[in-house]
C-alpha cells in the first residue's frame, strides 16, 4: 500500500460528502493521525488514527498473514447529541460498505468492509472547552489494485 490505512477511509468519507477535507474550510473537517484546535478550527470535527491490525491467520496456498489494519475514529462536538448522531450515522454508514474503490493520488483501493471493534464510545467532555469527544474503533479490510 502507498498510504496509511487512515488515508484511505479518510478520502472514501470526504468522497461521501460525510465530512469535509480540511483544507476546503468546511464543515465537519475530517483530519488523518491529528486533531488540532484553534481560532480557526471548527468545534465540530474528527480524525482518524492508525492502529495495530488484526491478524486473521495465514493463506494456507500463498503463506500470507492475513491482516485487517485497525483504525480508532475520535469527534468532537459542541454538543453531545450532535457528536453521538453523526459518529452513530458514519458507523451505520461503514457497516453497509461493500468494496468501495477510492483513488488517492494515482493509487487505486478497494475498501471489502469495515468491521466495528466498538460502537460510539463517549469520553466526555475537554475541561477547558467543555466539547463533547468520542471515540469508535474500526478494523478495516482493504487492498491496493
Amino acid at each position: 500500500m502507498n498510504h496509511p490505512p487512515s488515508r484511505v477511509l479518510q478520502e472514501y468519507l470526504i468522497e461521501q460528502a460525510i465530512f469535509a477535507r480540511p483544507s476546503a474550510g468546511g464543515s465537519w473537517p475530517l483530519w488523518d493521525s491529528q486533531l488540532p484546535d484553534g481560532p480557526d478550527v471548527p468545534d465540530n470535527a474528527a480524525a482518524l488514527y492508525d492502529e495495530a491490525p488484526k491478524i486473521d491467520g495465514r493463506e494456507m496456498n500463498t503463506n500470507v498473514i492475513v491482516e485487517h489494519p485497525g483504525i480508532s475514529f475520535t469527534l468532537r462536538s459542541r454538543l453531545y447529541a450532535t457528536g453521538w448522531l453523526k459518529l452513530y450515522s458514519v458507523m451505520m454508514l461503514l457497516a453497509d460498505l461493500l468494496d468501495a474503490e477510492v483513488v488517492l493520488e494515482g493509487s487505486t483501493y478497494v475498501i471489502h468492509s469495515v468491521t466495528n471493534r466498538t460502537g460510539v464510545v463517549s469520553q466526555g467532555q475537554e475541561i477547558a472547552t467543555r466539547r463533547c469527544l468520542f471515540e469508535m474503533g474500526l478494523n478495516v479490510t482493504m487492498e491496493m489494485l
